[in-house]
C-alpha cells in the first residue's frame, strides 16, 4: 500500500476519499466474497442512504445523516447542506458535512463555570475533594482517585468542585484519556498542549513553531531545550527554524520530554495552585500513566480506575480512594464514616 501510494504521489496524482455515514437499522446477510474479500452483506434503506450521501461528499469530506447528526451531538462541528433528493430514496434527507473535531476538553480547560443542576446526595464526596484542594493549596499535593459506573454523578462532582475553586486564583490543567489511543504515547499530553498553543491545522511548521515560543518563554527550561522537544512531540519539523534538531535516543527524548513536562508543571505551581483533572485514567497509554507521581504543590484529580491492580499504582500517604455508590436511602452514614477514613490520609 505504501509503494503504491508512493507511485501516484510521483506522478503527480492525488489520494482523497468521499465518506458518508447514516445510522439506522440494517439487515445483516450471508457472507459473501472469498478470502480477503470477504464481507457480511448488509441491505435495506440506511446503507442505502449512506451511499447517497457519500455522493454528496466532496474529496475528503464526510457527511451525515440526521440520526448519526443527532449521536455525534456537539463532538464535531458540522456545516448545514440543507435537505437533499437522494436518487431511491422517497423523502427528502437532511444532511451534513463533518468540518472538524470539537475541542473536547475545552469545556474542562475554561475559566467560565457553566450553569449546571444541584448536586445532591454528594455533600460528603464534595467535601473530600474540597478538603484535598486545601490541602494542596497549603504545600501539600494530594491525588484523589474517583471510581464509579458510567454515568453516576463523576463528572458531575468534578464540576461541583470547580464551582468551588473558580473564584480562586489556580490553574486548571485538564486531560482527557481514550480508548482509541491507548497505544498513542501522550496523546491526552499532546492534545492539552495544542489547546495551550492555539494549535490550527491549517498553521505552517513554522506558525506552529512560533505559538510554541510565545508559550513556553515563560518556562524555566532554555526555549533552545524545550522547543525541540515538544517539536518532536507534536511532529514539528524544524528545518528552516533557529532550532536543531533532536539527536538523543529514543528512550532519552523519553525522559527528558517527561522531565520538561514535569518542570512546566512546576513552573506553574511556583505562581498559582495547580488543579489538574485526568479523565478516564484507565484508559491512558503507558508513557502518560508514568506522569502520576504529582509535583508537591499540585493537586492531581482522577476519575476511574478500571481494575484494582492500576488503582494499587497509587497507593502512598497522599493518595485517597473515591467510589461512588448507587444513591440509596439509609447509606449516607455509612459513606460518611467512609469518608473520614480517607480523610484520616491527610493528617
Amino acid at each position: 500500500m505504501r509503494i503504491a501510494i508512493g507511485n501516484i504521489a510521483l506522478r503527480g496524482l492525488e489520494l482523497a476519499v468521499r465518506v458518508g455515514i447514516n445510522t439506522g437499522p440494517v439487515v445483516v446477510g450471508d457472507l459473501i466474497g472469498k478470502g480477503q474479500a470477504e464481507e457480511t452483506s448488509v441491505v435495506g434503506e440506511t446503507p442505502n442512504v449512506a451511499a447517497r450521501l457519500q455522493g454528496l461528499a466532496r474529496p475528503n469530506q464526510v457527511v451525515v445523516g440526521p440520526l448519526t447528526r443527532e449521536l455525534i451531538g456537539e463532538a464535531f462541528v458540522c456545516e448545514d447542506l440543507g435537505t437533499n433528493r437522494l436518487k431511491g430514496v422517497v423523502a427528502p434527507v437532511q444532511a451534513w458535512r463533518v468540518v472538524r473535531e470539537r475541542d473536547i476538553g475545552a469545556h474542562f480547560d475554561a475559566d467560565r463555570v457553566e450553569q449546571t443542576s444541584e448536586l445532591v446526595g454528594r455533600q460528603e464526596e464534595l467535601g473530600l475533594l474540597i478538603r484535598s484542594w486545601e490541602a494542596s493549596r497549603n504545600g501539600h499535593g494530594q491525588v484523589v482517585l474517583i471510581q464509579g459506573d458510567a454515568g453516576i454523578g463523576k463528572s458531575r462532582l468534578l464540576r461541583a468542585l470547580r464551582e468551588k475553586a473558580a473564584i480562586e486564583n489556580r490553574v486548571w490543567v485538564a486531560m482527557r484519556c481514550s480508548p482509541y489511543h491507548r497505544n498513542t504515547t501522550l496523546h491526552p499530553v499532546i492534545e492539552r498542549l495544542k489547546r495551550v498553543i492555539g494549535w490550527d491545522a491549517e498553521d505552517s511548521p513554522n506558525e506552529a513553531i512560533t505559538k510554541l515560543e510565545s508559550v513556553l518563554s515563560g518556562q524555566t527550561l532554555a526555549l533552545e531545550q524545550a522547543v525541540p522537544l515538544y517539536a518532536h512531540l507534536l511532529s514539528l519539523p524544524l528545518l528552516g527554524s533557529r532550532y536543531a534538531a533532536l539527536e538523543s535516543s529514543a528512550e532519552e527524548q523519553r525522559e527528558q520530554t517527561l522531565d520538561a513536562l514535569a518542570g512546566w508543571l512546576l513552573d506553574e505551581a511556583e505562581r498559582s495552585p495547580v488543579l489538574r483533572v485526568w479523565e478516564d485514567i484507565h484508559w491512558a497509554d503507558a508513557t502518560t500513566f508514568r506522569m502520576r507521581e504529582p509535583p508537591s504543590r499540585e493537586s492531581w484529580t482522577l476519575r476511574r480506575a478500571a481494575t484494582m491492580n492500576r488503582a494499587s499504582d497509587f497507593a502512598r500517604s497522599s493518595t485517597s480512594y473515591l467510589s461512588l455508590a448507587p444513591q440509596m436511602h439509609g447509606d449516607s452514614v455509612m459513606r460518611a464514616a467512609a469518608i473520614a477514613n480517607h480523610l484520616h490520609a491527610f493528617r
